[in-house]
Formats: structure tokens, C-alpha cells, sequence
């Protein structure tokens, strides 16, 4: 069973509370996140967010009204958006463009592949937009990166390119003169192994972080060519890199660093456990919670998060 993230959670509680307060008005708010399973202060959270739910203009008279009033719940108003509308051009487009990411995503889901059935619901909508649009709208997803062909160009002349990527562990981009060995594809991305001459070691590069690519008038002879086969065959063969286990306590925002840590849901108490590759990412995910994440067990983490404070604290100085 596929894991549902922590803001996917949220909006299937907000749609199924609108009928579940209508046909059950006035329940206390203790019932209430009983039966949701949530605590009360992430249920009047999600009654403040339903209360901006409305139609476009968003003003009283198409918002929802919610009250809580000596810890019960009533809402009322929720009948105007039972009632049908037309969609904008624009409105339409943003569905047909959702509707083409579901179905892109459907046709690559190992879980899905035996079920054409959704995907042939999904086309059916597409054409029902398509019909119903004012200019017709052709969407073809296209997840190859625009140097993809300079890069196969490059791989078959057995050149060197020097390249612009965003490194996602510290969210700087820089220049890497690499030698690129094959490309090959892993879930929704595309990813080229090459040999990086800044690092003198074997790397590899997912395409659609690769900012700028220019081809360097340099061959590799086939003395190297064949050490770095060699490399990438080893790298293949390799164990993963354990990952760095660290006990934190969430304090506050639950819900949001749910899905910044990638968990599924977070106890009462705020402790979780977490496996991360990149320290320099941990660091900086910990200082931008100001003070919501509470380091229990890593030392080397917390002098890490407290030297970062020292200098972001200099910065301010006179």
C-alpha cells in the first residue's frame, strides 16, 4: 500500500468534513477530532483552513462559514458549492494539465500496471475537457531534459561537456567539467553517470538539475574511457551508503514537518526517529524550523546547527 503523505491526509479530511458537519451539526470538537482521529488543535486548524474554502471572489457571502463555539462545531453556507459553475479557460487548462500528470503517473506506477481501467477513466476526462475548451489543447508530458540530445551527442563522440548543476544538498549551482559515460532512467527522472574531472571520482547527475550545458573541445583517449567503465561498473556494484540515524523531537507544526521529514505521521510526543544522507541538508532543514525541532541524540548535529546560529548571528553585528 502506497504511504499517503501528511498534506494529502489534510485535504481528505477537509473534503470529508464538510458532509460529516452537515448531517451532524453541533458535535463537540473533542467528537470531532475523535473521529478523525487528530488532535484538537489540528482539528481547529483545519476548521480555520476550511473557513477560507469557498468560490472565487472569497468574500462572506462564498466562504464557509464554521463556528466553534464553547467547544462545538456547526457549519453552514458549505450549499453554495453544491451548486454548478462554469470554468474559465484557464480553469479548465490547470485540470487538463493535473489530469495528464495523473495519467503519466498511473502508467509508471509498478501498482497500476495491471489496472488500465483508471487510466482509460482518466482519458475519458481528458477528452471531456478537450471537448468543452474554447482552443483546443494538446498536453504531451515530456520528462526528458532539452540537452538531453547534446548530452547522447556528446556520449557518442565520447567528448567532455562542462555543465551548471543544482546540487540539492547545499542549493548552490556550479560548474563541473565531466566526461558523461550513459544515461538511464530511475522512476520519474533521468539521471547521467559521467565521470566529474572537478571531483576526480564518478558521479551522477539528474538531468533536470542541470541548469547549462556547453561541449568542450576535448577527447578522452580509450585508456580512460575504459578506467571509468570500470568506475561506474564498481559504483554500481557498491553498497548504499548507510544513512545517519538521528532522534528529534518535533515541538511544534506537526503536520508540516511530517512531510519535510518525510513521515507518516508524528506521535503525541514528538519524538521520531530519521535516517539522512546529507548532513549539510539536516542542518539547514533544523536552523529554518526555529526552534520547532528539538535535537534528542546527535551531538555532532547540534554543534553543527549551534556553529551555523553563531554565524547567522554574527551577520547581524554592528
Amino acid at each position: 500500500m502506497i504511504k499517503k503523505s501528511a498534506p494529502l491526509l489534510e485535504v481528505e479530511r477537509l473534503l470529508d468534513l464538510v458532509p460529516f458537519l452537515s448531517v451532524n451539526p453541533y458535535i463537540s470538537l473533542k467528537e470531532l477530532s475523535v473521529e478523525f482521529g487528530v488532535s484538537e488543535r489540528e482539528m481547529s486548524n483545519e476548521l480555520i483552513a476550511l473557513s477560507m474554502c469557498g468560490l472565487p471572489r472569497y468574500t462572506p457571502y462564498e466562504l464557509i462559514d464554521v463556528s466553534i463555539e464553547s467547544g462545538y462545531v456547526s457549519i453552514s453556507n458549505h450549499e453554495t458549492l453544491d451548486i454548478p459553475r462554469a470554468l474559465s479557460t484557464g480553469e479548465l487548462t490547470a485540470f487538463l494539465l493535473g489530469l495528464n500528470l495523473i495519467r503519466d503517473s498511473l502508467l509508471n506506477s509498478p501498482q497500476e500496471k495491471g489496472s488500465p481501467s483508471k487510466v482509460a477513466q482518466v482519458d475519458s476526462l481528458i477528452a471531456r475537457l478537450k471537448a468543452v475548451l474554447d482552443t483546443p489543447i494538446d498536453v504531451e508530458l515530456n520528462t526528458s531534459s532539452h540537452f538531453l540530445t547534446e548530452i547522447e551527442r556528446t556520449i557518442a563522440s565520447r567528448g567532455s561537456l562542462l555543465i551548471r548543476y543544482l546540487s540539492s544538498s547545499d542549493d548552490a549551482a556550479k560548474d563541473r567539467e565531466i566526461h558523461p559515460l550513459s544515461i538511464s532512467r530511475e522512476g520519474q527522472h533521468i539521471y547521467l553517470s559521467a565521470f566529474c574531472k572537478s571531483s576526480q571520482a564518478h558521479r551522477n547527475f539528474r538531468l533536470d538539475r542541470i541548469e547549462a550545458v556547453t561541449v568542450v573541445d576535448a577527447v578522452i583517449d580509450e585508456n580512460l574511457i575504459a578506467q571509468m567503465r570500470k568506475v561506474e561498473e564498481e559504483s554500481e556494484s557498491a553498497e548504499t551508503v548507510a544513512p545517519m540515524k538521528i532522534k528529534l523531537r518535533i515541538l511544534r507544526n506537526k503536520r508540516r514537518y511530517a512531510e519535510l521529514l518525510n513521515i507518516e505521521s508524528i506521535p503525541s510526543s514528538g519524538l521520531v526517529e530519521i535516517e539522512v544522507y546529507s548532513q549539510v541538508w539536516l542542518v539547514r532543514a533544523i536552523s529554518a524550523a526555529r526552534g520547532d525541532i528539538e535535537v534528542v541524540a546527535g551531538a555532532e548535529i547540534s554543534a553543527l546547527i549551534a556553529a551555523r546560529a553563531r554565524q547567522i548571528r554574527s551577520l547581524y553585528r554592528s
